[in-house]
């Protein structure tokens, strides 16, 4: 199947897919078995929220597999894949040899498992709601840096600013697609993402550019690697507790809260190099309290 199939519902697990299949072509076989990991275990979050499931405490990817109530929906030959995978990706995290061998046959695991997860979780609820299975992208309008330039009214926008409420009364919201679309309003996301790099040993300034730093990896591993100072962090530490292992800066966060955050390039404090990075537009931190 092509990838692109799947960019309706996340350009971040098709760009994933690719750089998998890019590694294998490379020879890389230790990358992309972590990569396939990183593959199974958005599908099965994925799944767990199409399907409205609870997660259990335990969110390692064994356990969400092995979760009764998600093998209900497995077939034993995609429960078995995703094993396979799962276990391919361990060796491959704790840098142990992978065969080259072993990563192509588990990454046709991987494929059948994508597959499945297309027909029988995004056919199916696209075709539940009645809508068409694949659109054809609409045209996309100029992006200007200054909302008065996208309405073309200046007098609007400046009073959506200063009131920090919408044209209808309503605060526009910060929504998370990595935590089954849960929200809170920008004047709290703003305050949160104020609060958390004024912090003393923050080493950016809220007002600037702040790195990503996303990562198939649970929190307390974000943490151990020293990326407490990041967007998706602060994103983890925002959304619900059950989604706080789950990588929340994604494109499609950047994309869906684009009038709030903008993209841009950051220097890494922690290696130096530059990365994806994201700082709040003017409209957001005009919903920021003035400090008295």
């Amino acid at each position: 199947m092509s990838f692109e199939l799947l960019r309706q519902w996340s350009s971040e697990i098709c760009d994933l897919c690719s750089a998998t299949d890019d590694a294998l072509k490379s020879g890389d076989a230790i990358s992309a078995a972590v990569k396939m990991r990183g593959i199974a275990d958005w599908v099965v979050r994925e799944a767990y929220a199409a399907w409205s499931l609870k997660l259990p405490v335990q969110q390692s990817l064994f356990d969400l597999v092995s979760n009764t109530a998600f093998r209900d929906h497995l077939s034993p030959l995609i429960e078995n894949k995703l094993h396979r995978i799962r276990k391919l990706g361990n060796r491959g995290a704790h840098n142990e040899a992978v065969p080259g061998n072993d990563a192509f046959k588990v990454w046709n695991d991987c494929l059948e498992v994508v597959r499945w997860f297309y027909l029988n979780v995004f056919v199916a609820r696209r075709l539940a709601e009645g809508g068409p299975i694949f659109e054809r992208p609409e045209k996309e309008s100029p992006k200007c840096s200054n909302p008065a330039d996208q309405t073309g009214d200046t007098d609007k926008v400046n009073k959506t600013h200063v009131d920090g409420v919408g044209e209808n009364g309503e605060v526009p919201m910060v929504t998370f697609p990595h935590a089954n679309n849960s929200s809170v309003d920008v004047r709290t996301f703003v305050e949160r993402w104020r609060r958390k790099f004024e912090e003393p040993d923050s080493p950016y300034r809220w007002e600037e550019a702040v790195p990503r730093l996303n990562a198939v990896v649970d929190y307390q591993t974000q943490l151990k690697n020293g990326r407490r100072y990041s967007l998706d962090v602060l994103c983890r530490e925002i959304v619900p507790e059950s989604y706080r292992n789950t990588m929340q800066a994604t494109n499609d966060f950047m994309d869906i809260n684009s009038r709030a955050l903008e993209r841009c390039i950051v220097v890494n404090h922690l290696t130096g190099q530059r990365v994806q990075g994201a700082r709040l537009t003017n409209f957001a931190k005009d919903f920021l309290e003035v400090r008295t």
